[in-house]
């Protein structure tokens, strides 16, 4: 089993990381996964494989540049089906937020090895 909620899927390239699960994962091992649904402040996610770069800034002040998979959930089904995996459930999960943060999105993706 793997378990992902806004980790290495968000922030790994899927094709690096979804061959390196397949490959680590046997037939029948489940991947569990939680990703945005949608980029924070609402642009929709990407139609294609690609990451954008989201600025971040350390505690100690220091500026960096963060590469994040915010992908449409048919190119998430797409992925898991060219690297071995069945897709077995997709939800979208929306939260509308409160005066602690702003309103967002997930999509919970679950899929076998097969």
């Amino acid at each position: 089993m793997v378990y992902s909620v806004f980790g290495a899927l968000d922030f790994t390239d899927p094709h690096t990381l979804l061959p390196a699960l397949a490959h680590t994962l046997r037939p029948g091992g489940r991947l569990a996964m939680s990703t945005l649904a949608h980029y924070r402040g609402g642009d929709a996610p990407e139609s294609d494989v690609r990451c954008a770069a989201i600025p971040v800034r350390y505690a100690d002040g220091t500026r960096s540049t963060l590469h994040r998979w915010v992908l449409d959930v048919l190119v998430w089904h797409k992925l898991l089906d060219t690297h071995g995996f069945d897709v077995t459930d997709t939800e979208t999960v929306a939260d509308p937020g409160d005066e602690h943060g702003p309103p967002m999105t997930t999509t919970v993706l679950g899929a076998v090895r097969r």
